[in-house]
C-alpha cells in the first residue's frame, strides 16, 4: 500500500461564504481548512498537508470532492487501486461519525457496492437513498 501512502482526499464544504475542507489523515487527526474562496481552498489545503506531514508538497496528492450541503448529504469517498485491490478511503462526514473500514476489493464495481452497503447501515438508511459520490484513483505508477 506503500504506493500511495501520499494520495489523501477530502470533503469541501460551503457555509457563510467560505469554504472549509476536511481531510482525513491515518494515524493522525483530520486536518480542517478554511478559505474565503474555493480556488484559494486548493493551495492552502496542499501547504497544510505539507507542513502537517512535514514534506514537500510535490510528493502529495490531494483529491478535493465538494458537498453543497442541502436537507440530504452528498456522502463523498473514493477507491485508490495499487495495481492489484481497490483499497476505499471514505472518511468521516456528515451523519457518519466515523470513516468507513472496507477491506480491499477485486474490483471498482465492488468497492462500490460494499461503499454503499457499509455507509446504509451505518447510518440506517437504505443504500439506494443515499447520494453518494463514489471516485477512482489510479496512481500514476499503478
Amino acid at each position: 500500500m506503500s504506493m500511495f501512502r501520499h494520495v489523501y482526499f477530502g470533503i469541501v464544504s460551503r457555509e457563510h461564504g467560505e469554504f472549509s475542507a476536511r481531510v482525513e489523515l491515518p494515524d493522525r487527526p483530520a486536518v480542517t481548512v478554511t478559505c474565503a474562496s474555493e480556488g484559494a481552498l486548493v493551495g492552502a489545503v496542499d501547504q497544510e498537508l505539507g507542513r502537517v506531514l512535514g514534506c514537500d508538497t510535490s510528493g502529495i496528492e490531494v483529491y478535493l470532492f465538494g458537498s453543497e450541503g442541502g436537507e440530504e448529504p452528498v456522502y463523498a469517498g473514493a477507491a485508490v487501486f495499487d495495481g492489484e485491490v481497490w483499497h476505499t478511503q471514505f472518511p468521516a462526514q456528515h451523519d457518519l461519525s466515523t470513516g468507513l473500514s472496507v477491506l480491499p476489493s477485486p474490483s471498482y464495481a465492488n468497492a462500490e457496492q460494499t461503499v454503499r452497503a457499509s455507509l446504509a447501515e451505518a447510518v440506517g438508511r437504505p443504500g439506494e437513498a443515499l447520494d453518494i459520490e463514489f471516485f477512482e484513483i489510479v496512481p500514476e505508477a499503478a
